[in-house]
């Protein structure tokens, strides 16, 4: 049998299973509909890795399956699907459609590099990983509903590209690589 169909990886076919009916919802006209997919798409996604290092016996071949299935429900989860709902709620414009495609493109590219990063380093050393290198994909959960949320009138092709002096800031910080303290489960407690 091709694949690993056991506990360790049903968070992750989970959040695909969210990310693939958002971006359905998103294609038939309920964005909102797909935000609520894509908030609990990252909610599994915060746990997929936790619940796989609760088996102690898995194999090498079996943590690699991981990773990878991992990252690739990351492009369709964090990467696809906001930008399907941004196409959706924003219309059918050559410069949305673009911003579209360079987000898609842009959020390939991270989880690429930071997939041979991460391979460097775990080459290199047996220490676990601290922290973040820049903002992971998986941000789109949390920030794309925010954005989207309030309610469309305070968003205007007008004030699109002249973004307000806090937006200036935290884009900046955003794109200026920065270090984020990955979650511990003392840290994360539910």
């Amino acid at each position: 049998m091709i694949g690993v169909y056991d506990y360790t990886v049903l968070a992750t076919y989970l959040s695909l299973a969210f990310g693939v009916s958002g971006i359905l919802a998103a294609m038939n006209g309920s964005p909102y509909s797909a935000l609520l997919c894509l908030m609990v798409s990252g909610l599994l996604d915060a746990f997929d890795g936790r619940i796989a290092r609760t088996k102690k016996n898995r194999t090498e071949q079996e943590k690699r399956f991981g990773i990878q299935i991992d990252s690739l429900n990351d492009v369709v989860c964090f990467g696809v699907l906001p930008g399907v709902i941004g196409a959706s709620l924003g219309g059918g414009e050559w410069w949305l459609r673009a911003s579209v495609l360079f987000y898609i493109l842009a959020a390939l590219i991270r989880l690429a590099y930071f997939n041979v990063t991460e391979e460097e380093r775990q080459s290199a050393t047996n220490e676990h990983r601290h922290y973040y290198l820049g903002v992971p994909v998986t941000a789109a959960s949390f920030v794309m509903p925010l954005f989207w949320a309030p309610p469309r009138r305070f968003i205007s092709p007008k004030n699109f590209f002249m973004p307000s002096p806090k937006q200036r800031t935290w884009t900046k910080r955003v794109l200026i690589e920065y270090h984020r303290p990955t979650p511990t489960s003392r840290k994360m407690r539910i």
